[in-house]
C-alpha cells in the first residue's frame, strides 16, 4: 500500500520546501530532505510513528492537522490547506503552510495524503510588520488567507489583481509576468479601464518605469505619468495622465514580475505605495504555493517518457482553458505538432533514438513558450501546445519560432552520430478561427494533418475568416 519513493521524489531532493506522504495508519511513509533542513529533526526519527505529528506540531495547531486529515479522508476533497506551527529542535517556532492531495490505494481508497510543507515564517513576518497599523492589519491577514486558499495560478493572480485595485480605489490594477525569454512581461491579470488594452501591453524588463521595478527590484510609486500603454518597448504613452504604483514580485528570491495599480493624478501616497509592496509580497508566496502544488499536483498527469502533460490531462484541462477564456475575453490557440519520420528513425536507429528525439522536442518546445503556456504528448509522436491569449497572428509566428528551434536542434544518438527534427504543425485559434470550443482540437488536428499529408515538415494553420497560412518556406495558400 505504501510507496516509499513516490513519483515527485526526483523534484524534491533539493527543495527547501518538504515533500511528504502520509499514511493514516502508519504515519509518515515518505519525507524529503528539505524536512531535516528545515525542522533540524533527522527524517528517520520520523517515519512511520503516527504519534510524531503530536510532537513536531505545536498543540495549539494539532486540530488544525486532524482537520485537515479528516478533510483528505472523508470530505472527498480535491485539496486542502492549513498554517501551521511546528516546533524544530531546539529552536524558534516555524510557520509552515500545508498543501495536501488524497493518497489512494489501486482500490480508489483514501488512505492518506501527498502534498508539501513550506517555511512561511519570513513571510508571515513581514506581513505583520507591515500591518501594525490596525485597519491594514485586518485587511492583509484577510487577504493573505483567501490567497494561500487559491491553489490554481489563475485564480490566484485575478484575486490579486481584484483586491489591490478595490483596496486602493484605484482606476486600474494589473498583473505582470517575466516571460520564459527573461526579456518581455506578460499580462497575466486585469481589471478597470480598458482592461483588453492593459492585456496587450507590451513591457520588456529594463524598459519603462516598470520594466526598470522589475529589473532593479525597487518599488516605485509616479504621482503623474502617460500610463504605460506601449506595445513595442513598454514606455509609458499616449493615454491619459495619471499616478502609478508598482511594486515587484519575487518568486523564490528572483524578481518574476510587477503589480501595478494606475490611479488620479497624486492620488497615491507612500503608505498606499507600502501597502501594495506587503500585498505584493503575500501575493508572491501564494503564487509560489500554487506553482508548487502545480509540481506535486503534475507528477500524476505527465507522459513518463517526455515529461509532458499527458493526453488525459489535455483533455481535462482543455475544457478548463477554454470556460476560463469564454469568461475572461481573450483567445486561446492550439498548436498540433507531429514529429516527421518517427518510424524510419525507430528503424534505422532503434528506439531508443526515437526516444531521445520525442524528449528533445518537449525539451525545446518549453524552452521557447511562455511560462503560462503547455505542452502536452496527444499520441505517439503527436504533441499539443496550448496557449492562453494567443491571437492568429501570434500563433502563426509562435509555430515558425518553435519549427525553426527544433530543426536546429541536434539529437545526439551515441557513437557520434546526430539527428536532427522535422515536424508538421497544424493550429487553430478560439474564438478567432472556430466558434465552437469542441471545434479548436478538430480544426488543429485537421490542419496537423494536412501538412503532413503535403510532404510534412511545413506549417498549416486553420484560420478561416482570415484565410488559412500553409507554408514550408514562407509562402502563403
Amino acid at each position: 500500500m505504501d510507496d516509499p519513493h513516490p513519483d515527485y521524489e526526483r523534484i524534491a531532493q533539493h527543495s527547501s520546501d518538504i515533500y511528504f506522504r502520509f499514511s493514516f495508519a502508519d504515519g509518515l511513509t515518505y519525507l524529503s530532505p528539505g524536512f531535516e533542513r528545515v525542522l533540524g529533526r533527522p527524517n528517520e526519527r520520523a517515519l512511520r510513528r503516527p504519534e510524531f505529528m503530536a510532537e513536531v506540531i505545536s498543540p495549539d495547531f494539532y486540530k488544525d492537522f486532524t482537520a485537515l486529515c479528516d478533510q483528505i479522508e472523508s470530505s472527498g476533497v480535491a485539496q486542502t490547506s492549513a498554517v501551521l506551527k511546528m516546533i524544530p529542535e531546539g529552536g524558534q517556532p516555524v510557520w509552515v503552510e500545508v498543501f495536501a492531495v488524497p493518497y489512494e490505494e489501486p482500490a480508489g481508497t483514501v488512505v492518506g495524503m501527498d502534498g508539501l510543507v513550506r517555511d512561511v515564517s519570513e513571510h508571515l513576518m513581514v506581513a505583520d510588520l507591515l500591518s501594525r497599523r490596525s485597519q491594514e492589519q485586518e485587511t492583509l491577514l484577510q487577504v493573505q488567507r483567501e490567497l494561500l486558499s487559491k491553489l490554481d495560478l489563475h485564480k490566484t493572480v485575478g484575486l490579486v489583481v481584484n483586491k489591490a485595485k478595490a483596496l486602493l480605489n484605484a482606476r486600474a490594477a494589473a498583473l505582470m509576468l517575466v516571460e520564459v525569454d527573461g526579456v518581455k512581461l506578460r499580462t497575466l491579470a486585469a481589471e478597470g479601464e480598458a482592461p483588453s488594452q492593459i492585456l496587450e501591453t507590451n513591457v520588456q524588463v529594463g524598459l519603462g518605469l516598470i520594466g526598470r521595478v522589475v529589473e532593479m527590484g525597487v518599488p516605485q510609486r509616479v504621482d503623474s505619468l502617460k500610463i504605460a500603454v506601449g506595445r513595442d518597448g513598454g514606455e509609458l504613452d499616449d493615454c491619459q495622465n495619471g499616478s502609478l504604483l508598482c511594486a515587484p514580485l519575487r518568486i523564490r528570491d528572483r524578481v518574476a514580475g510587477a503589480l501595478t495599480v494606475h490611479g488620479e493624478p497624486n492620488q497615491f501616497s507612500d503608505d498606499d505605495l507600502d501597502f501594495l509592496v506587503a500585498l505584493s509580497q503575500v501575493a508572491s508566496l501564494a503564487m509560489a504555493n500554487s506553482q508548487s502544488y502545480y509540481a506535486v499536483k503534475q507528477q500524476a498527469s505527465t507522459d513518463g517518457l517526455t515529461g509532458a502533460f499527458n493526453r488525459r490531462f489535455f483533455e481535462t484541462s482543455m475544457n478548463s482553458e477554454l470556460t476560463r477564456a469564454d469568461r475572461h475575453t481573450y483567445s486561446i490557440g492550439l498548436l498540433m505538432l507531429d514529429v516527421d519520420d518517427l518510424k524510419l528513425i525507430n528503424d534505422r536507429h532503434g528506439h531508443i533514438a526515437g526516444d531521445e528525439v520525442l524528449r528533445t522536442v518537449v525539451q525545446v518546445v518549453r524552452a521557447h513558450i511562455r511560462e503560462t503556456d503547455w505542452v502536452a504528448r496527444y499520441g505517439g509522436d503527436e504533441f499539443a501546445v496550448v496557449l492562453p491569449g494567443c491571437s492568429g497572428v501570434q500563433l502563426d509566428r509562435i509555430a515558425r519560432k518553435l519549427m525553426i528551434a527544433l530543426q536546429e536542434a541536434e539529437v545526439d544518438i551515441g557513437n557520434g552520430r546526430k539527428l536532427t527534427i522535422k515536424v508538421s504543425i497544424g493550429g487553430s485559434v478560439y474564438p478567432e478561427a472556430v466558434s465552437v470550443t469542441e471545434d479548436l482540437v478538430r480544426a488543429a488536428d485537421n490542419a496537423e494533418r494536412a501538412a503532413k499529408r503535403s510532404g510534412g515538415d511545413r506549417i498549416v494553420i486553420h484560420l478561416p475568416r482570415a484565410g488559412s497560412r500553409d507554408s514550408k518556406s514562407g509562402s502563403a495558400a
